[in-house]
């Protein structure tokens, strides 16, 4: 029998585990980040609290998706 092909993307969940109820949290992105950042980019957190693209590799946490971006650098992501 063949794979069903139906790819979902990333799906939301809560920090602790719980359904996601549709919430969405501000996050800031460093200035001097100078790789662009899009909607359903994968996002990590940095040591110093900023936000950044995640890259590809194994032991790489992503800790968001981008949701929307707004001026001031902030991203939004569940």
């Amino acid at each position: 029998m063949a794979n069903k092909d139906a790819p979902a993307g990333a799906r939301p969940v809560m920090k602790d585990g719980s359904a996601y109820n549709g919430s969405f949290r501000k996050v800031e992105i460093d200035a001097s980040n100078a790789t662009a950042i899009f909607v359903g980019d994968f996002l990590a957190q940095e040591a110093d609290g900023n936000w950044t693209p995640a890259t590809a590799g194994a032991t790489n946490v992503i800790n968001g998706v981008c949701c929307g971006v707004y001026l001031l650098l902030a991203c939004l992501c569940f």
